[in-house]
């Protein structure tokens, strides 16, 4: 799965809040969706330093269930 499509129930939602948190206080605006990337334009300088800034925030993936 790229990560432009994961969905946030692999997330928690409290790190994903901060997340988003992150991006809008350095001007991005995050769309509340399944995707926590929102469609950002990582084309938009302004996007690429807010995701740089933030992106320790950003929690990992849940393990996928071995089975």
């Amino acid at each position: 799965v790229a990560d432009d499509h994961l969905c946030a129930d692999y997330f928690d939602e409290s790190a994903l809040a901060a997340f988003r948190s992150c991006l809008a206080d350095n001007g991005v605006e995050v769309a509340e969706s399944d995707d926590p990337f929102g469609g950002l334009d990582r084309g938009d300088p302004t996007v690429t330093a807010a995701l740089d800034t933030c992106s320790p925030l950003l929690p990992a993936p849940a393990p996928a269930e071995s089975g």
